[in-house]
């Protein structure tokens, strides 16, 4: 049973990240569904006695649902803040692409988060 919800978190993850366009109302949407997942699994697994931070599916379904409710400034406080450490660059980028409309603060944003992330692999 548990092995099946994780695997249809993957599958949810990977289909909202190969999304090339969401609107608003989409982002909206995929949020409500997505935290209502959330509570449900978490209440479910509470019960099992199941520790849902650390399932990778799970982390990553969060982050995403974080990404999808958040304006441009939020998404990069919650990078700085490490929310977003399941998706990875390309991922965090693509969905970002998909959500805002092309502008300079995009454009500024996805370079920032790539420039991070490829100092943090120099650094390793």
């Amino acid at each position: 049973f548990v092995t099946v919800i994780f695997q249809s978190f993957d599958i949810i993850c990977n289909k909202i990240l190969r999304r090339n366009n969401i609107s608003s109302f989409e982002s909206e949407m995929l949020s409500e569904i997505i935290n209502v997942l959330i509570i449900n699994t978490t209440n479910k697994t509470k019960k099992m006695n199941l520790m849902m931070e650390k399932v990778q599916s799970f982390n990553k379904l969060e982050q995403i649902k974080l990404v999808l409710s958040n304006s441009l400034k939020g998404i990069l406080d919650a990078f700085y803040d490490a929310k977003l450490y399941e998706l990875e660059t390309q991922e965090l980028i693509s969905l970002i692409l998909s959500l805002f409309i092309d502008s300079f603060q995009r454009t500024q944003i996805i370079n920032e988060i790539k420039s991070v992330r490829e100092t943090q692999l120099d650094a390793l």
